[in-house]
């Protein structure tokens, strides 16, 4: 919904930290699998994720302002979500990549519950409901 707003390097790195949340559990899930698929293919074939940034700390450097953190963040909350099965390790991925990206805990929450309403309903990923509430957030309301 939000990728096409990414430069490719913030592409990039948000390929990486998607790859990191779905194998957080060890268990790539169809509904990960589909959703990060389709994210693939709406940044293009080119774009890869570097294997640094998969297995090492999130770059908060590259997703520098707050539009392209809460962007980042709502996408690979779908990722978390999208099998209803929270893992805890999963949990451990989206806590270190908020922390490191400054989304409080209460952002956090609200987008979690933004990406469950898209899962359960994926009209509403693209109605303007989702994606109004998420840019709200992204403005810092």
């Amino acid at each position: 919904m939000f990728l096409d707003r990414l430069s490719e390097r913030q592409q990039q790195s948000f390929l990486a930290l998607a790859t990191r949340m779905v194998l957080a559990d060890g268990d790539v899930a169809p509904e990960e699998d589909e959703i990060l698929q389709m994210r693939k293919r709406a940044i293009g074939e080119g774009i890869v994720a570097p294997p640094a940034e998969v297995f090492g700390a999130t770059n908060a450097e590259v997703l520098d302002s707050r539009n392209v953190r809460v962007f980042v963040t709502f996408e690979v909350l779908l990722l978390m979500v999208a099998d209803d099965n929270i893992h805890t390790d999963e949990s451990k991925v989206i806590d270190e990549i908020c922390t490191v990206l400054e989304i409080s805990g209460d952002e956090r929450t609200r987008l979690q519950a933004l990406a469950e309403q898209a899962v359960a309903d994926p009209e509403a990923t693209q109605s303007s409901t989702v994606k109004d509430a998420v840019e709200a957030l992204a403005r810092g309301g």
